[in-house]
């Protein structure tokens, strides 16, 4: 009796075993539930970095829910830590389930090219933000792998992700029938104030571009683009498509043909709101990854037998077309139609800046301020990014961020195509354990009405209300932009899952079953990731946070679904592996929080008090500068308002004076590539050389080199040339002149080959488009004469 008392029984072992997997399950769930907050919750809000603050209003907001980059920190710290938590609560299971998830790698290569990067910034903070952001959506991506372990939780997160869809659409909706209306009303009534209202000048270039977006009604979601919105459709299109072909396949799913119906108009509801942003390369990506699934569906059984001589096809058509469009746009400098040929001038402009760091980078977020030193004279605008993905990588996290890439896609794209493993007869021998498949809840709704709050309270955390006037307007605020699209998401997520309930028990959930739905599911996923990455070839949707986080939740799906049951790999009483996993999750968790998140968001709070209370400004900018030190952003903001505050008082005051230029330079160390910088010094040393004669002298050498980070924009040209014309006699420059010259006519060509390229373009249109304000265009001209004068004379 002893014996049996002290020694367990094999039924009580597995008993234990059970109870074990019960309470995992339960902390996987609630991991993915906080997962799912997160990942609909960051689709509905803009993030980007901060647009530039004003000196004596607050920070200008594009739209209510306008994250920034303490939103956008706070994410990525809640992912790694979610992360994080997970490998902690498995410390005390006998053993570690982990599936393959065709990310580790990438994530490696991906976190050794920040790494390298990094150090290559200009501006290391924008940097920094980048690459958590980047990061922790890849880690979302291995994790919700290791959380997908039963077709029910897939079919959750694609519930999520689909309802997501239908709350953009009503926001797509929205813009249309009510806001860009407006707008467009308003422009019609009286341009030339709608024009100063967004500080653009009449008759620029800048105008016409305005006007071109009222009239095409650039339907933007909660994005801030209708291209990244329409990145957005086609992965929640293809989810939903998803749900509702397993939905008609599969005989365990609920037969109430309501639902079913219910799920059509879903879909279509999103497939309207596609149409919408009007995006003509999100549009053809869609119906190309259509297009894909009915080829791959309809010979999906020659295709699993030669999967392999598929898959080499495929690279070599890619290869192919990348060859083809190259060789079109060398021989004659542009690719067909117009969005096409600014394209082309985008990628030949990284190709130079690829060619000059290669391995490095220019760093993440920072390809914007390099993109001006290698911009083609005649290209329209200034771009942050180069619309491309893998030269986009390349460009801005070196050698090892496209190597990432390119591993990722074999990976995932091999991961996908392999046959499915035989299922494994009575004779077969696995010495695997079988894991447990979760049941599933009978009330899921009722989760969904937490995640529906979360959302609320997640987007109600990064909105700022302070613009309405009144308690009414707050309200009704609160309810059309909160209460409402919170209600929607939570009525699309029941539909969808009342659509996908099982009518069986969670004995149903047998390993041929398994394997059956999820090729499908694959299928369908995988042919939207393949239209996504179509799309991103000419687009920049990817970096944006939310739509990344729903290109990772589909690859997590995908690959989830082709997992057999038993994991693929085991790892038990690995206790090295566990403390060093276990030590690199706490130092990411301790660095994200105490070093970025926590930092960053004083920072910015700190500058946004600086704006609202002037007398103190100068207070709150330095408390910021000590809580973020790499961010340029305070200094600059320390020089404005010295250098407002000595022209309100009307005091030649030199300190101040030196005060300013000593924080501009603080700036300029934090961020050497902005040529905005160095052209703002320029400008202050100009307004005050007299008070110091060397002031002339550097005036100069700052236009320097602020044009060497910008030597093809006019209006700096311009600039140049008049500092060298008026400084020349101060300064004792030889060849002043016919530098001045040079500058001016280098100028008037470039705005040249701008009409140029806009008279191609654009041939219907009657008036010129100017680049440039007329008038300057005509001081230029008028100093050019006078120059050629002089020289004559």
């Amino acid at each position: 009796m002893m014996q049996d008392q002290e020694t367990p029984t094999t039924s009580d072992n597995q008993v234990a075993t059970r109870a074990s997997g019960r309470r995992w399950n339960r902390i996987d769930f609630v991991l993915l539930i906080l997962c799912s907050v997160l990942i609909a919750g960051r689709c509905m809000i803009f993030e980007s970095f901060p647009r530039s603050r004003r000196l004596g209003t607050p920070p200008a907001n594009i739209d209510i829910g306008v994250a920034e980059v303490t939103a956008m920190t706070v994410f990525a710290s809640l992912i790694v830590t979610l992360a994080f938590l997970w490998i902690l609560f498995r410390l005390t299971a006998p053993t570690i389930a982990w599936r393959k998830t065709s990310l580790t790698v990438p994530l490696f290569l991906l976190a050794l090219g920040s790494g390298i990067s990094y150090m290559a910034a200009s501006n290391k903070h924008a940097a920094c933000i980048e690459i958590w952001n980047l990061l922790s959506i890849t880690i979302l991506g291995v994790l919700l792998i290791q959380l997908l372990n039963a077709p029910w939780k897939r079919r959750f997160l694609l519930c999520v992700l689909a309802a997501t869809g239908v709350v953009m659409a009503h926001r797509c909706w929205e813009q249309n029938s009510h806001e860009l209306t407006e707008v467009e009303k308003a422009f019609l009534e009286d341009p030339n104030q709608a024009l100063q209202a967004q500080g653009i000048v009449p008759g620029t270039y800048g105008a016409y571009q305005y006007a071109n977006r009222v009239r095409s009604r650039d339907i933007r979601g909660y994005f801030g683009v209708s291209n990244s919105t329409a990145a957005f459709f086609i992965l929640s299109i293809m989810a939903t498509a998803a749900l509702l072909l397993e939905r008609i396949q599969k005989k365990n799913l609920n037969q109430d043909w309501q639902f079913l119906l219910a799920g059509v108009l879903l879909l279509l509801i999103q497939i309207v709101a596609l149409w919408l942003t009007q995006s003509k390369g999100g549009i053809v990506s869609f119906l190309a990854a259509s297009g894909f699934f009915a080829i791959f569906w309809f010979f999906r059984k020659p295709f699993q037998r030669h999967w392999r001589n598929v898959m080499i096809v495929c690279v070599v058509l890619t290869i192919g077309a990348v060859v083809a469009v190259a060789a079109h746009g060398m021989v004659h400098d542009r690719l067909p139609t117009n969005s096409m040929w600014v394209r082309w001038q985008y990628w030949k402009a990284s190709a130079d800046m690829i060619a000059d760091h290669w391995f490095t980078g220019v760093g993440p977020q920072n390809f914007g301020t390099h993109y001006l030193q290698y911009m083609d004279p005649a290209a329209p605008e200034e771009v942050k990014d180069p619309h491309c993905l893998p030269i986009s990588l390349w460009s801005q996290w070196g050698i090892f961020g496209v190597m990432a890439f390119v591993w990722a896609v074999i990976a995932i794209a091999i991961r996908l195509a392999r046959p499915f493993a035989k299922i494994q007869t009575e004779n077969d021998v696995d010495p695997r354990p079988e894991p447990s498949i979760p049941n599933e809840p009978k009330k899921l709704w009722v989760y969904g009405i937490l995640i529906s709050v979360g959302i609320m309270s997640l987007r109600l955390a990064v909105s700022d209300l302070s613009g309405c006037e009144s308690a009414a307007e707050r309200n009704s605020v609160l309810l059309l932009s909160f209460m409402i699209p919170s209600a929607i998401w939570l009525a699309a997520f029941v539909v969808l899952l009342a659509l996908t309930r099982t009518t069986g028990s969670a004995a149903n959930y047998s390993l041929d079953m398994v394997n059956s739905h999820s090729g499908l599911v694959s299928l369908i996923l995988g042919c939207g990731l393949l239209g996504f990455l179509l799309h991103n070839c000419i687009d920049f949707g990817f970096f944006r946070p939310g739509v990344a986080g729903i290109c990772f939740v589909c690859i997590a799906v995908a690959i989830a679904s082709r997992s057999n049951q038993p994991p693929d790999v085991c790892i038990g009483n690995h206790l090295k592996f566990i403390l060093i996993a276990l030590l690199i999750g706490a130092a990411a968790v301790y660095h994200l929080w105490m070093n970025m998140t926590l930092p960053v968001a004083r920072s910015q709070r700190y500058m946004d008090q600086a704006l609202t209370h002037p007398a103190q400004a100068l207070a709150w900018l330095e408390k910021a500068t000590q809580q973020n030190p790499l961010d340029p952003e305070p200094h600059s903001l320390t020089c404005e308002i010295l250098i407002l505050d000595r022209k309100e008082k009307k005091k030649i005051d030199l300190d101040t004076l030196e005060k300013a230029i000593s924080a501009l330079q603080q700036a300029i160390q934090r961020n050497p590539a902005q040529y905005g910088f160095h052209d703002q010094l320029s400008k202050i040393y100009l307004s005050y050389f007299r008070l110091k004669p060397e002031f002339a002298k550097l005036a100069l050498d700052s236009a320097q080199q602020a044009l060497a980070r910008n030597p093809n924009d006019s209006k700096l040209l311009i600039y140049y040339a008049e500092l060298l014309t008026f400084l020349a006699p101060a300064t004792g420059q030889d060849h002043a002149y016919e530098q001045a010259a040079q500058a001016l006519q280098k100028a008037l060509d470039n705005e040249k080959a701008f009409s140029e390229q806009q008279k191609e373009m654009y041939p219907e249109h009657k008036e010129p488009i100017y680049r440039l304000e007329p008038q300057k265009i005509k001081q230029a001209q008028t100093l050019q004469k006078l120059l050629q004068t002089d020289r004559t004379n």
